[in-house]
Formats: C-alpha cells, sequence, structure tokens
C-alpha cells in the first residue's frame, strides 16, 4: 500500500524537535563567530550548514514527505519573528531555500542523499541570502534594522557590511551552499544505522 503524503501529528511534533535542535545550533555558532570575528560570523551560515545537514537528511528519513522542509522553516520564522528578530529579507530568503529545497528532495520522493545534500544547499543558501543580499542593494535599510532592532553600534554595522559585500558576499553564498551539500554527506556516516535502514540511496 502506498504511503500517505499527508502529514500526521506525530510527523509535526518531530519537525518541531528538529527545528528546535536547528535554532540551538544556529544560535550557538552565530554567537560564537560572532564574538570571535564579523568576518568568521558572516561565514557562519556556511559553518551552520556543515552541521545542520545531518537534521535535514534526518527530516527526509523520519518525513519524507513534500513540504518537510518548508514547514521547518516556517515554524522557525514564526519563532524568529516571536524572538523580534524578524528581517523581511531573511525571511523570505529562508522561505525560498526551503521551498527549492523540498523541491530537489522530492524529485527523487527523498530517496536519494545527493538530492536531499541540494535541498539542505539551497535551505542554507536561503538562510544567507538574507545577510549578503541586503548588503549588497539595500545597505541603508539593513544599517537601520541592525541599529534599531539588533542594537549593534556604527562600528559593529559597518563592520558586518564589510564583511558580506562585494565578491566576499558571493563566497559566502557559494560556501554556504558548498558545505550545507557536504553536511548532508556527513551526516550520512553520523546516523550510520539510521541511514542504512532508511532506503535512501
Amino acid at each position: 500500500m502506498e504511503k500517505s503524503n499527508k502529514f500526521k501529528t506525530k510527523d509535526f511534533v518531530f519537525i518541531g524537535i528538529m527545528t528546535v535542535v536547528y535554532i540551538a545550533v544556529f544560535m550557538v555558532i552565530g554567537f560564537v563567530t560572532a564574538a570571535i570575528n564579523p568576518f568568521l560570523h558572516a561565514f557562519s551560515p556556511a559553518i551552520t550548514g556543515l552541521v545542520v545537514g545531518t537534521i535535514y537528511l534526518f527530516l527526509a528519513i523520519k518525513v519524507p514527505k513534500f513540504g518537510v522542509f518548508t514547514i521547518s522553516q516556517l515554524l522557525l520564522i514564526m519563532i524568529v519573528l516571536i524572538l523580534g528578530m524578524g528581517y523581511l529579507p531573511w525571511l523570505i530568503g529562508m522561505f525560498i531555500g526551503a521551498l527549492l529545497g523540498d523541491i530537489a528532495a522530492n524529485t527523487s520522493k527523498y530517496k536519494n542523499k545527493y538530492t536531499i545534500a541540494i535541498a539542505s544547499g539551497f535551505i542554507c543558501l536561503g538562510s544567507a541570502s538574507g545577510g549578503v543580499i541586503p548588503v549588497l542593494f539595500f545597505v541603508e535599510h539593513y544599517k537601520k534594522f541592525c541599529f534599531e532592532r539588533m542594537q549593534m553600534n556604527e562600528a559593529q554595522v559597518e563592520q558586518s557590511i564589510a564583511a558580506s559585500a562585494g565578491y566576499l558576499g558571493v563566497i559566502i553564498l557559494i560556501a554556504t551552499f558548498v558545505l550545507g551539500f557536504v553536511g548532508v554527506l556527513i551526516g550520512s556516516k553520523i546516523l550510520g544505522k539510521h541511514f542504512k535502514n532508511s532506503g535512501i540511496k
């Protein structure tokens, strides 16, 4: 009998748990890199991709249904908004990246680690674009957001912009996609029996 593609309560619970784990990883890496250096912090989405690739792979194993990544990112967006950290370009980037991720993974019905890896790359890229695109195209609006919502001083804002401007922004986006992709391949080793028994090739 063919599996139903409808989400069940247990699916939403699992997605919620994995999203909370994602948030914890994202915040720890973000805080640590920010404390060390603005340039390292600019690459925090790429570094995060290496870790959260395992989360996306686990989501694909446990909930191989179209929309699983988008639901996870929508939940993340809701939490970000509740925390008062929402920035429209970032939120839009997260949503588009997750949707592209679901489309990519669904081409193999979530049964190929490389399509899932591409999905992870898109999701991480979507998050990273929210920090790079505003610097490249909406810098004044980005400055205002940093001053008013992030409580950053002028020196911190200028350092943040310098870390993501021009060719550096392009490098960040490429690195983020690549490490998001690699993160799933690493995850296939970390998950061990979960991965081997999943039917994912």
